[in-house]
């Protein structure tokens, strides 16, 4: 780029910066004004109250909620300006439409500015459809969906930049989708307490994904680093600018796995501008509907008591092993049937009058309602035989005696609780459930669900089970609100819970993100997501796949794809040196060793720096042990801590989605991972590590690491 470019790249900067300027003084203005007017608007409808009739309050009321939203979004446009004011754009496309043979120069940032008169953009929102090219395309023929049509041309210039405190600090050219130094240098940054945009750098793929209108339930497969989490939240950031009509942040839902995830992303969405949505893990949605139980087991709570030795592990892991599988279902849908079936047909009757045959309740029954649940089948017998029965009184009081004979007569108050609990009571289940597990302790595992179904927490495999029974004999919830629903950690639902969503959010756009090799729970399992696709149905169903890997250095990736021997994971081209292997030192060395390499890392200015460990047990065991030496050190050990910056001491099962500068496995005696039920475990956990993976092994066999070609690392006997 010659000078005469450069000082015009540097005046228009200076121009757009002047623009938003004088826009964040108009808008600060606007705002004060309208706080001052809704605060003066209150004082007076509460001075008045006693003079106004109702249409005059209904009027009010609707005026001060028109202003209030009104100074909402004029909020939300200052604060949207205050953010990017130092750094207005990253990019620039030069594009001639191929019809009128027009090049405009198209300047692209986290939301737009325009011009003095309000009609020229002098920076699109990166979510504008011109934007799309901008990620789409390299230099050479391309074209966008606008409102009007299709629009081809051809790209003339692709410039990134690198903008700091209104100044250029540096410019590429180039022909590529994202220029590699760019995106290198973006991922080489160390990582913070929260997740970050990633405007600047969304990749060909990840952009298909976030701007996917056409499939109803979009699958996404893709290995740990590939950016799911954050092409997700820049999806809904994507949805609430196209379908801002239709759409807010109270349609939305993220089905998150821990409110240590959802804190560690809940940066992203204001950072782009937009508020944030809800936040919930499937047990507490689930709680909703199980009234019946005053907790909810967690699914992080689940995992914590498999690698518990103070619970009663062995039955504990029985009832997960079984409830969790896919047959199970198959199981528990046999018995909905017998429930189904197992009506007691007669003539419906009061005072020898009677109101349905038998052959008319069969037919009802087994006919005329048969494509809807047993308990509303018989609630719509009850309604039917109401309405025939006159007896010429119109006492709401009798009338509700009346409905409730029929409902005692029907026997339509169906207790789903107890049939649930009659199920593994029953011995013909008990048999199919030995012989399906090959399970020999079927007894001991039935009394231990049936007296924990007795009590006022429910398990998290028993919510699933009881919450699919429920819709299956009462009918599911129909989820009216929300219009868009995020499933994140896909792998770690089983077909039951897919079944349970399918039914709630039948109106609603679904997008399901996972890695089948970060299954950590062993007893759910899939070879790919054909299975979830298949619950859905083809038609509806779009499956599209990440094969890049952003978060972890050269070295890391290829480690961990060693151990699960992955093909479709491409590591980023950013060396930073093989991960370390330390094994057999007595334990109080290890701690010696361990605090040696935190304060080297600190020495590399990490931010964020994790000690992951297998159980509680060995949290608690090295946080006490660093904290000797690191103040600021924190311990995350239930779902619901807060995951702040500096040193964590972290169970594996919560450190999913979360990643770090540096990752250090505590692998004492008794905790090594050497079960093959934990190798996509310790994948998950060394997958965390952007810069440097250290793992420290008590014991001199370091079970499932020995699989690894042992020139991916380097290797120290003490």
């Amino acid at each position: 780029m010659n000078e005469v470019e450069n000082n015009e790249e540097k005046i228009y900067l200076a121009n757009v910066c002047d623009k938003i300027t004088i826009e964040i003084g108009e808008k600060s203005n606007i705002v004060k004004t309208m706080e001052n007017g809704i605060i003066e608007l209150k004082r007076y409808m509460w001075n008045n109250q006693r003079e106004f009739d109702n249409v005059e309050k209904i009027a009010l009321d609707y005026i001060h909620e028109e202003e209030i939203n009104t100074a909402e979004l004029e909020l939300k446009r200052l604060e949207i300006l205050n953010r990017i004011k130092e750094s207005p754009y990253f990019g620039r496309i030069d594009f001639e439409d191929e019809e009128y043979k027009d090049l405009m120069s198209v300047y692209i940032g986290l939301t737009n500015v325009k011009d003095d008169d309000g009609f020229e953009s002098l920076v699109y929102d990166w979510r504008a459809p011109i934007s799309s090219m901008y990620y789409e395309y390299g230099v050479g023929k391309a074209g966008y969906s606008a409102p009007i049509g299709q629009i081809n041309g051809e790209i003339k210039l692709k410039r990134q930049y690198k903008i700091e405190n209104r100044k250029i600090k540096y410019i590429f050219d180039n022909d590529l989708n994202i220029d590699d130094e760019l995106l290198k240098e973006a991922l080489t940054k160390n990582t913070s307490e929260k997740m970050r945009n990633i405007v600047n750098s969304i990749q060909k793929d990840q952009n298909r994904i976030i701007r996917n209108e056409s499939d109803r339930i979009l699958i996404v497969e893709g290995p740990a680093g590939s950016g799911k989490t954050s092409v997700a939240l820049h999806r809904i950031a994507y949805l609430l600018y196209k379908d801002k009509k239709t759409i807010n942040s109270r349609n939305i839902l993220i089905f998150s796995p821990s409110y240590v995830f959802s804190n560690y992303i809940s940066n992203v969405l204001p950072e782009l501008g937009e508020e944030n949505v809800m936040q919930t893990t499937f047990s507490e949605y689930a709680k909703r509907f199980l009234s019946e139980y005053s907790e909810v087991e967690s699914n992080v709570e689940q995992l914590e008591k498999m690698h518990d030795v103070e619970v009663n592990r062995y039955l504990k892991n029985g009832c997960i092993q079984i409830k969790m599988n896919s047959k199970f279902k198959s199981i528990l849908d046999e018995y909905i049937k017998k429930v189904e079936n197992n009506v007691e047909f007669r003539d419906i009757s009061i005072k020898r009058n009677v109101l349905i045959t038998k052959e008319e309740y069969i037919n009802l029954y087994t006919n005329i309602y048969k494509n809807i649940e047993p308990k509303k089948r018989l609630d719509k017998i009850v309604d039917r035989a109401f309405m025939l029965y006159d007896d010429g009184t119109n006492d709401e009081m009798k009338e509700g005696r009346i409905r409730e004979y029929l409902h005692a007569e029907i026997n339509s108050n169906i207790d789903t609780k107890q049939l649930y609990i009659d199920f593994y009571k029953d011995e013909n289940v008990k048999k199919v459930i030995k012989e399906t597990f090959n399970i020999e302790n079927i007894n001991d595992i039935c009394e231990f669900t049936i007296s924990s179904l007795e009590g006022s927490e429910i398990s998290y495999e028993d919510a699933i089970c009881l919450l699919y029974f429920k819709g299956k004999i009462e009918g599911f919830f129909e989820s009216e609100e929300i219009k868009h629903l995020i499933i994140d950690e896909a792998q770690d639902y089983n077909e039951m819970q897919y079944e349970i969503i399918k039914n709630v959010f039948k109106k609603s756009k679904i997008t399901i993100l996972g890695d089948v090799n970060q299954a950590i729970n062993p007893y759910v399992s899939y070879k790919d997501f054909s299975n979830v696709k298949e619950i859905w149905g083809n038609k509806t169903t779009n499956m599209l796949e990440l094969t890049n890997c952003y978060r972890s250095s050269y070295e890391i990736t290829m480690f961990t794809n060693d151990l699960l021997k992955i093909k479709n994971a491409n590591p980023m081209n950013r060396n930073e040196g093989l991960p370390k292997i330390i094994k057999g030192p007595p334990k109080k060395d290890m701690w010696e060793i361990m605090k040696k390499d935190v304060s080297n890392m600190l020495d590399n200015n990490y931010k964020q720096i994790a000690i992951v460990c297998k159980s509680i047990k060995d949290c608690d065991e090295i946080y006490r042990v660093m904290k000797e030496k690191f103040e600021n050190i924190n311990c995350i050990k239930k779902g619901e801590d807060i995951y702040k910056k500096g040193i964590v001491v972290i169970p594996a099962y919560l450190a999913k989605g979360l990643e770090f500068d540096g990752v250090l496995v505590y692998s004492p005696k008794g905790s090594s991972y050497v079960d093959e039920r934990d190798i996509k475990l310790l994948y998950v956990v060394c997958t965390r590590a952007l810069h440097e993976l250290r793992i420290y092994n008590e014991s001199s066999d370091i079970g499932l690491l020995e699989r690894i070609d042992k020139g991916l690392y380097e290797g120290s006997n003490i």
